[in-house]
């Protein structure tokens, strides 16, 4: 028995050792630890330090040019397109009237004249009323001047009354403006008014070509003068 008990005490120890060798390691790690997470937390201040004080200041030159003003020789004068002119109004001249053109005589046919023989039911008025000319005298047109004597009817044919008309039994007017000439020939024609439609203008148109007047005068001429007529177409 007393032989064994040094063995036992050498184990115990080694038991022992192996029980607190794992709890100094772990603290020894846990120090470590502690210590690089603080250098981990520090080290952006540090570089923040570093970078602030190692930064260079620049500073840079402006130039400044001090303008000196132009001379009153060196500038030119303002060309003759934008130059200022005097305003000038032009001399006033004296307005004159354009000279009076009066209406023309409007003279209606009113004397019946029976057309055909043995149709006395067709009549048509075509005679000018030399009484309505002279009283008319102011509405006449003239190409020169106003006439001292007004055109005056010498001969006139018989329009003829359209077949269509007076088979149908119609009746119209048709207003012709024309110009007498100073030798008392019509010409100028022009068609005012035509009712109804153009049924009668060609009746009319031919009997006023044939016409014949003494003309205007003017201060003892015959001049040309513009006429106005009625030719009426009726029915008795």
């Amino acid at each position: 028995m007393m032989q064994n008990s040094p063995v036992k005490h050498v184990s115990d120890e080694s038991a022992l050792e192996a029980f607190f060798a794992p709890r100094w390691t772990w603290q020894s790690i846990g120090g470590a630890g502690v210590v690089t997470l603080g250098l981990f937390l520090l080290l952006p201040l540090l570089e923040g330090w570093s970078t602030t004080e190692d930064r260079p200041v620049v500073t840079r030159a402006v130039e400044t040019v001090v303008m000196s003003p132009p001379d009153s020789e060196s500038v030119e004068p303002l060309s003759n397109a934008f130059a200022v002119r005097p305003r000038t109004s032009a001399p006033l001249t004296r307005w004159q009237a354009p000279p009076q053109r009066l209406q023309p005589v409007q003279m209606t046919l009113d004397l019946g004249v029976v057309l055909e023989p043995g149709m006395g039911d067709f009549a048509v008025d075509f005679m000018v009323s030399d009484s309505m000319l002279r009283g008319a005298q102011d509405d006449l047109v003239f190409e020169i001047a106003q006439l001292d004597e007004l055109p005056r009817a010498l001969a006139q044919l018989r329009p003829v009354y359209p077949t269509q008309a007076r088979t149908r039994r119609m009746e119209g007017a048709v207003t012709l403006d024309f110009v007498v000439d100073p030798d008392g020939r019509t010409r100028a024609i022009r068609v005012v008014s035509a009712e109804p439609g153009d049924l009668f203008v060609t009746s009319a148109v031919r009997a006023v070509e044939g016409w014949r007047f003494a003309p205007g005068k003017k201060d003892g001429r015959a001049v040309s003068a513009r006429v106005r007529q009625t030719v009426v177409f009726q029915l008795r």
